[in-house]
């Protein structure tokens, strides 16, 4: 513990002490206002490039296509594989879907290349 000479010498370091308090205080408040800009500009970002960043991703759900009862509000009819039917390619034997009913088809397997008949 330190001993102090006079009241002044140890209304100085206690002044210091405070000082440093404040300094540490500023320093907190800086970082999270930075912190806050940061994310600020990437959710504006974001908002303003809605279009670009989630475009591709609206071109995955497309391909889903659902009917919606009016009264229920949610899909009622689904594709199962009952609507499709499924062969193994002979090449790389990746199993490929396909939908019934279209008669003879040439497949072509996306993963190989190969064609084959279904």
């Amino acid at each position: 513990m330190k001993v102090y000479e006079s009241e002044a010498e140890k209304n100085t370091d206690i002044g210091d002490i405070e000082k440093y308090k404040k300094k540490q205080r500023y320093k907190k408040l800086i970082k999270f206002l930075i912190i806050g800009l940061v994310l600020s500009v990437g959710v504006a970002l974001v908002v303003i490039n809605r279009e670009v960043i989630f475009e591709p991703l609206r071109g995955i759900f497309s391909k889903v296509t659902t009917t919606t009862d009016d009264e229920a509000g949610f899909p009622v009819n689904m594709p199962s594989s009952k609507d499709y039917k499924f062969f193994k390619c002979p090449s790389c034997k990746n199993t490929l879907r396909v939908p019934k009913n279209k008669g003879k088809i040439q497949i072509t397997c996306p993963k190989c290349g190969q064609r084959f008949g279904g």
